[in-house]
């Protein structure tokens, strides 16, 4: 498994039911609101287009969009979702980046 499996396997058993049927467990609450931070941190970052690259910006953040996608099969996915959603960018005054935080956010990348 990868890290990034493994912390999605440790969430996923801190956010089931406890089978002792505590309501509360500070220690799991802790780690559990720290993997959360953590993933918002992480989330924050995720677009950086380089100054330096000939492509364009967009093809960039569509780019980086695509390698978080990739591990779990979903490209075509979020582009589905990036597409659909930048329909609607006119309307909803979003930018492309928004567009594909958006799309990201759907497919929980």
């Amino acid at each position: 498994m990868t890290d990034s499996e493994i912390l999605d396997e440790v969430y996923r058993r801190l956010k089931g039911d406890d089978p002792h049927g505590y309501k509360t467990n500070p220690l799991k609450d802790g780690v559990r609101s720290f993997i959360e931070r953590e993933w918002q941190r992480r989330d924050s970052k995720d677009f950086t287009p380089n100054p330096n690259e000939p492509r364009p910006t967009e093809a960039q953040l569509c780019n980086q969009a695509l390698e978080k996608a990739r591990p779990w099969g979903l490209e075509a996915e979020l582009m589905w979702s990036a597409m659909n959603i930048s329909a609607e960018a006119n309307a909803r005054g979003i930018t492309f980046e928004q567009a594909l935080i958006e799309a990201m956010g759907e497919w929980d990348l």
